[in-house]
Parts: C-alpha cells; sequence; structure tokens
C-alpha cells in the first residue's frame, strides 16, 4: 500500500478520462449493434408484466423518494416503441445500399433516444454481455444471421471488450491509489460488528462506485468526492451485517452523527450531554433524539417470528454462548474415544473403579466409601485397585497420547 504513489490532480483526471472511454466504448459498440434493439423489446415486455422495476434500470439514486416507478415505467416503454420505429426506418433506409444523409441522420436520431432512456450502468452491462455472446454463435444454413451480420457482431463485441477492459484496468489503478484513503476511514468504524479487512473490503466497493460516478470535468479532487461513499458503504455494511436486530441505514447515519456530537459535548460540557442539549446541536426534535437513545436499549423477545413466512424466530439466529465450539466437540470426542481404548486395558473391576472415582461415563464422582460399598471391600482396598489401577496406566505407551490434552 505505501508503495503506491498518492495521485495528483492531473492523475486522477487522467484516470476518470479512461474509464470514461472505456465506458462509452462499451456503450456506443453495443447502441451500433441489432442486439440492442431485441433487449430494449424484451425489456419493454417485463415492464409491461411488471417483471421488473424501472427504477432497476435506469440511472436514479436508491434513496430517491421522488422517483414515481410507474410514470418512469409508462415513460420507457413508449420511449423504447419510439427507438423501435426509428430502428425500422433505418433499416428501410439501409436495405442493403450505402449510407446517404437520411440514414445518418436516422442512426444519430437512434442513438440519440438511445441516451436519453439514461440506462444505468449495470443495465448496459447486461446488455453487453448478450451482445458477446452472440457474437460467439457461429451461424449455420438455417440461421436467420447471416454471415455479414455475424462479422459485424464479432467486431462490435471486441470493441466492448476492449472498453470493459480500458475502464476496468483504470478504474482499479483509481482503487488502489485510494487505499490508504479507504483504510483510514474503515479504522474509524472498527468496534461496530465487522472485522477491519471487511471495512477496508466494503470501502474499496465504496471507491468502484466512486469510479463510476465521478464528474471530472467539475473540478473538485476525487479523493474528496469518493470519502462520501466510503463511509456510505461502510456505514450500509455495518447496518445490513453487523447487527442482528437491523437497524435502516439512515438511521444508523443518524445514530452515528449523534454519537460524535454527544461525543463532542462531553468534552465541552465535562458530563454526558442531556437528550435536549443533543437536539438543540443537531437542530433535530428531541422526541427523535429519545427514538434514537431507545433504538439501542429496546429489547425484543427471543419468540418474534422472523422469516417471510414466519417460520423461524428472532432466538434461531442469536449465537448461543454456551455451545461448544465444533473444533471443542472434536477434540472432546476424540478424548473420550482415546480414554476408553487406554481403560480397556484394565481389568473389568479396575475399570469400573477408576469410572466410578472420576465420573467417567457417569452423572457425578464418587468416595472411596460409595465405591467399596458398591464391591462389597473396604475404603482402604479401593484406594489400593485405584493406585494400581493408575500406575498401570501411567506406564502405558497409550497414555502418551493424553499429554497433547494436557497442553490445550
Amino acid at each position: 500500500m505505501g508503495t503506491v504513489p498518492l495521485l495528483t490532480r492531473e492523475g486522477e483526471v487522467e484516470l476518470a478520462k479512461r474509464i470514461e472511454e472505456g465506458t462509452n466504448a462499451v456503450r456506443d459498440a453495443l447502441f451500433s449493434s441489432p442486439v440492442i434493439i431485441d433487449e430494449l423489446t424484451r425489456t419493454s415486455e417485463l415492464l409491461q408484466e411488471n417483471r421488473v422495476r424501472a427504477r432497476e434500470l435506469l440511472n436514479v439514486e436508491a434513496d430517491d423518494d421522488s422517483f414515481d416507478e410507474e410514470a418512469a415505467a409508462n415513460h420507457l416503454v413508449e420511449q423504447i416503441d419510439k427507438i423501435k420505429r426509428v430502428a425500422k426506418r433505418r433499416g428501410s433506409l439501409l436495405n442493403g445500399q450505402p449510407a446517404d444523409a437520411r440514414q445518418t441522420k436516422a442512426q444519430a436520431e437512434l442513438e440519440k433516444l438511445l441516451l436519453e432512456l439514461n440506462l444505468n450502468k449495470r443495465t448496459i452491462d447486461k446488455m453487453a454481455q448478450k451482445l458477446k455472446a452472440k457474437a460467439l454463435i457461429e451461424p449455420g444454413p438455417d440461421s436467420d444471421v447471416s454471415q455479414e451480420e455475424h462479422e459485424t457482431l464479432r467486431r462490435l463485441s471486441l470493441e466492448v471488450s476492449r472498453g470493459e477492459r480500458r475502464a476496468q484496468q483504470a478504474k482499479a489503478a483509481l482503487v488502489e491509489a485510494n487505499l490508504r484513503l479507504v483504510v483510514s476511514i474503515a479504522k474509524r468504524y472498527t468496534n461496530r460488528g465487522l472485522q477491519l479487512l471487511d471495512l477496508i473490503q466494503e470501502g474499496n466497493i465504496g471507491v468502484m462506485i466512486a469510479a463510476d460516478k465521478f464528474e471530472y470535468r467539475r473540478g473538485y479532487k476525487f479523493s474528496t468526492y469518493a470519502t462520501w461513499w466510503i463511509r456510505q458503504a461502510i456505514t450500509r455494511a455495518i447496518a445490513d451485517q453487523a447487527r442482528t436486530i437491523r437497524i435502516p441505514v439512515h438511521m444508523v447515519e443518524t445514530m452515528n452523527k449523534m454519537h460524535r456530537t454527544a461525543h463532542d459535548l462531553v468534552q465541552e460540557l465535562g458530563r454526558e450531554p442531556t437528550p435536549e442539549e443533543l437536539a438543540q446541536r443537531l437542530d433535530i426534535p428531541v422526541s427523535k433524539v429519545r427514538s434514537l437513545l431507545r433504538i439501542v436499549k429496546e429489547p425484543l423477545s427471543l419468540e418474534t417470528p422472523r422469516g417471510e413466512d414466519g417460520d423461524c424466530t428472532l432466538g434461531d439466529f442469536v449465537e448461543d454462548q454456551k455451545a461448544p465450539s465444533p473444533s471443542d466437540s472434536l477434540m472432546s470426542n476424540d478424548l473420550n474415544k482415546q480414554t476408553r481404548e487406554l481403560l480397556n486395558s484394565l481389568s473389568v473391576r479396575e475399570q469400573r473403579v477408576l469410572q466410578k472415582r472420576f465420573g467417567i461415563g457417569e452423572k457425578s464422582e464418587h468416595t472411596l466409601e460409595e465405591i467399596g460399598k458398591e464391591f462389597n471391600v473396604t475404603r482402604e482396598r479401593i484406594r489400593q485397585i485405584e493406585a494400581k489401577a493408575l500406575q498401570k496406566l501411567k506406564s502405558s505407551r497409550r497414555s502418551r497420547s493424553l499429554k497433547a490434552y494436557l497442553e490445550q
């Protein structure tokens, strides 16, 4: 990590341009292929059947509450229908003829409409993979794809691969150069349920998202922009993975802010701040502060139903601290097995005396007197049998295998 130099502003811009160029190359190749029309037709059908949501296809922030799903889906279907009409007109104009002004205009109109769809990167990447898959299929005698069309698909597939490779290499360099930033931010979130390496991994995901969304033309540094995405990725991971009782991400972020404010007020006041003081500093209602303070403390019943069908309870997901670990159970079973094998080297009477004396296979240990009554001999005689049996075991070569357990 220390061997990777920090990027200058110019270095960040250079990598951002390479990512943009690679992404644009993938998009342009896809938009020039006949595959895009087939995929959009399929997408339109899925939207009308409510099998996919417009939010999943478009460049929309996940927490954008103003997004109207129904209106967006209807608009997307209308736009796809318009694109299909323009594509059909362009095809009839071409019809094996060299491109003229009308054909060039139709192609430009088609590309403009495709851009206006505002498809997100994940949607474009999926369609690009379909293009690459179709390019691998050799046309047969009964194929609908001509040899010329197949050659076009292969050429566009290569352009997609080159664009992907260019963008991925630049993105990897950007992530590597910002690893120190990720580590410094991740360290602030330790002791919250996730290991540091897990936090760093989530932070790197945040950097990759930032790399996709970074607009270098605005003039700010990538590291400044990426900081927000790193924090967002880490706090979301903590909210999703670290707690058995999940707290919504936006509440976790508010709680983190409240904890930082409380820490500052402790330094200023020399005591724990009251909910009223926290509310005033955070500029939120006192009732919300009290609610946030209760979230961490409020108990839930272990019998609370969980799962889609309520077929399990919250208690099924809570770790049993008293349960032995698998390694301890395995070691215990092995110890019992070797102990039984060692006892088998003794006479039946000696075995029974030691088993009762030390509670091996018994509910509890027994005294010399209790064992003597069972065998109808004196207490002293049982002690002698015990001593003789233990001496036999000590001198046995098999006993050496038990020494390892004394070191555990």
